[in-house]
């Protein structure tokens, strides 16, 4: 019987032959790693040591965790993560014959928490923001660029990092993502100011950024390198920092703002689920609670509080 630190590499190694993203496997690597740590320290060394009330005992322990970084307890999304991630593990240790009993179907998970984002830029904030780029010097054009990206077409920020020249049908107006999460490919419209920074970028930019090592990767840093996440995020908050603008996020922030005035537009809910990659339709649901046009057009015109001011005064 294996133990059950070579049972998560065999786990990992699984997902690894089933091509799924290297960001999937690090998060679950993360996760379970945790989950075999503690489960080692309390209740047994060996596959065959899990059992029903062990991982009861996981999921209670995760209400006092508290995150490494921050030192706060971690919240019910983050919990739920860590407790799917080991169901996904018991299930694979059930299929592959080393539990006799499917523990993940003995383990219920936590229901999603569907939050309000209630974060989205304003134009005048999208255009404070994208005017700070200009005392960056020519690599502002860069950033210019990636924040037109963001803003036109809600792209996520590990999205951005991967798109190559290719990547762009400038003539149909469409930007191709591949493999974005989930491993899948999607296509976007993209907006013309947004065509024209990127041509600017690519033709006047990129060629003094670009070196033996920079590929065909459409944006490059300072140093001719592949972006990575964390820069994107950090140039976003720099430039929403100088613009004095103190909403939460970056990227994301983009990407809430994107979907929010398309559907307070008007857009299709399923025409913004594609856009933005979303798998289940109920996660770009979220965002009709804050695409609230409409509903405060009908409410200024119907509701009698908006439309007989008088009655907040009572008569002498």
């Amino acid at each position: 019987m294996p133990s059950l630190i070579q049972a998560l590499a065999s786990y990992l190694d699984h997902c690894r032959l089933e091509e799924q993203s290297l960001r999937t496997i690090e998060g679950k690597r993360h996760n379970l790693q945790l989950f075999v740590r503690w489960y080692i320290s309390k209740h047994g060394f060996n596959v065959c040591d899990l059992n029903k009330d062990g991982i009861l005992d996981f999921m209670r322990y995760l209400h006092e965790y508290r995150d490494p970084q921050t030192k706060r307890l971690i919240c019910r999304a983050t919990r739920r993560n860590k407790i799917t991630a080991v169901r996904i593990f018991c299930r694979y240790l059930f299929q592959s014959d080393h539990l006799a009993i499917n523990l993940s179907e003995k383990v219920k998970t936590p229901k999603a928490e569907r939050l309000i984002t209630q974060d989205i830029l304003q134009p005048e904030e999208v255009a404070a923001i994208a005017k700070q780029t200009i005392v960056t010097g020519e690599n502002g054009v860069r950033d210019c660029a990636i924040l037109a990206v963001f803003f036109s077409c809600g792209i996520r920020r590990n999205e951005i990092t991967t798109l190559t020249l290719k990547s762009i049908n400038y003539d149909a107006k469409l930007l191709f993502v591949r493999k974005g999460k989930g491993n899948k490919d999607r296509i976007i419209p993209i907006a013309e100011g947004a065509l024209e920074l990127i041509k600017r970028y690519k033709e006047d930019i990129r060629p003094q950024l670009v070196n033996y090592h920079s590929g065909d990767y459409l944006f490059l840093d300072n140093r001719g390198m592949q972006f990575n996440g964390g820069q994107v995020s950090s140039l976003i908050s720099k430039y929403k920092q100088r613009a004095g603008i103190s909403k939460r996020g970056a990227s994301n922030l983009y990407r809430h703002t994107t979907a929010t005035v398309m559907l307070d537009s008007g857009a299709d809910l399923l025409t913004v689920q594609k856009m933005l990659g979303h798998e289940d339709v109920s996660t770009t649901q979220v965002y009709t609670h804050i695409a609230v046009g409409k509903l405060r057009d009908d409410y200024v015109r119907t509701h009698p509080a908006a439309t007989l001011p008088s009655i907040y005064s009572p008569e002498p």
